[in-house]
């Protein structure tokens, strides 16, 4: 019968009408706009695919907080709850590089774990949904994919946690001493690596290694003058320092 067609595309695609759906659409927005970014960068478009590649940031977090927590609530103990999570401080760094100057580097983090969930979503729900009866080669695909994103997920996790700490911020501080971007840019990433520290054993650990690292390289070298080893010290116990309060404790207290 001629209704049978469009009652089964309905059939296929009820599945789909739901918030995970909408939170797929987001990092599938990010994956394909950082990637047309990427090969735009040099033309007119590359500021609108910068854009678009937050705005699905800013869809696939949001609908993330919202499952987690539900809908706002106006009260203090929600909200601590909010902002003690991840997944919010994400979110606001997103909306802060929307309306910032476009930077490739800023986008990598954000592509990276949405490449992930995009693939986990494929293969736990449309790859069930549109193939249930696979063949063999198809089931072998899906496999290698799973397997794909179980060894790399880890990896790609340690190597944001490292691209944060070593990469980005660096870089913004650079960009600020050579007049080509605002201060307000390292100062909230900064506040972003704050909250990321009081929660978030991989960012302790890449800041650790980077002390270390640095320690090494500066302090007891003849060839660094004394001057510069005094106040790299002085700068690194004060980071230190500020660190070692968190804006907001695991309890979603403020910190006196």
């Amino acid at each position: 019968m001629p209704e049978e067609q469009p009652q089964n595309a309905t059939s296929k695609l009820s599945p789909l009408m739901n918030l995970q759906f909408a939170w797929f659409l987001g990092h599938f927005i990010t994956v394909i706009s950082a990637v047309l970014f990427f090969f735009s960068i040099f033309s007119s478009s590359f500021v609108f695919f910068y854009k678009q590649a937050f705005l699905g940031v800013i869809i696939s977090y949001g609908i993330t907080i919202y499952k987690l927590f539900g809908p706002p609530e106006y009260n203090k103990k929600y909200w601590m709850k909010v902002c003690n999570d991840e997944n919010i401080q994400y979110l606001i760094l997103g909306i802060f590089w929307m309306i910032s100057p476009p930077l490739l580097l800023l986008i990598i983090p954000y592509a990276f774990f949405s490449i992930f969930h995009v693939l986990e979503y494929c293969i736990d729900v449309l790859y069930p949904l549109y193939l249930p009866n696979p063949t063999d080669s198809q089931k072998a695909l899906v496999e290698k994919i799973r397997n794909f994103v179980t060894n790399y997920q880890p990896i790609s996790v340690q190597f944001n946690a490292k691209l944060e700490v070593c990469g980005i911020f660096p870089l913004l501080v650079f960009l600020v001493i050579l007049r080509r971007a605002s201060f307000i840019q390292p100062f909230i990433f900064a506040l972003f690596l704050h909250f990321r520290y009081s929660t978030s054993p991989l960012i302790q650990k890449e800041f650790a290694q980077l002390r270390l690292v640095l320690d090494s390289k500066l302090l007891g070298n003849e060839k660094i003058p004394q001057g510069v080893q005094d106040v790299y010290v002085k700068v690194r116990d004060f980071v230190i320092k500020i660190g070692s309060y968190p804006i907001i404790d695991t309890n979603g207290d403020k910190k006196d």
